[in-house]
């Protein structure tokens, strides 16, 4: 414990004795942090960094990044998304409230792709019961992100094919 406090340890080594003594001494994030004078969300916070990827820890190691960044990196998801954006931080030596400007970016327009892909999932189901309806077999309608697609028509026999391009008006 007396080695945790010492003001050279990086963040990831904090982390890491975190826990340690979590895992060795069967301490929750409440009773560490009482045990080393801290508050418990700082000890939840610090562990936090665990889930980072290697590369963005080792730039915490050497300084590089920051705990402010590090943080920030952690409200994103997709771990290739988390290097970019360090390796950026990095080059062009961002500031926390830049990089936190980025990842709302990011976050934003995430959440509008989510509602967008949502919205053609509703669109496309409503196409499928349509067209399955009129046609009276299994409809799949399949699009990719540039609009484009393919519908695929089931069928089970050689007859209903031939219904199904009488229906369509391909056979007389």
């Amino acid at each position: 414990i007396e080695n945790i406090q010492r003001e050279d340890l990086n963040p990831v080594d904090t982390a890491e004795a975190y826990e340690m003594l979590i895992n060795r001494f069967s301490y929750t994030h409440d009773a560490l942090a009482k045990r080393i004078c801290k508050d418990r969300t700082s000890i939840t916070n610090q562990l936090r960094l665990l889930k980072l990827p290697d590369p963005i820890k080792e730039d915490l190691r050497e300084q590089k990044l920051s705990m402010g960044h590090a943080r920030t990196l952690l409200a994103i998801d997709n771990i290739s998304t988390q290097l970019s954006l360090s390796s950026k931080v990095i080059k062009r030596k961002l500031s926390v409230r830049e990089l936190e400007r980025i990842v709302q970016n990011y976050k934003n327009k995430q959440e509008k792709n989510q509602k967008t892909r949502s919205s053609n999932s509703h669109d496309n189901e409503r196409i499928e019961k349509q067209l399955s309806s009129m046609l009276s077999t299994k409809v799949k309608l399949i699009t990719k992100p540039n609009n484009s697609g393919k519908i695929e028509i089931y069928f089970h026999s050689i007859d209903e094919l031939t219904r199904l391009l009488d229906t369509i008006g391909l056979q007389e």
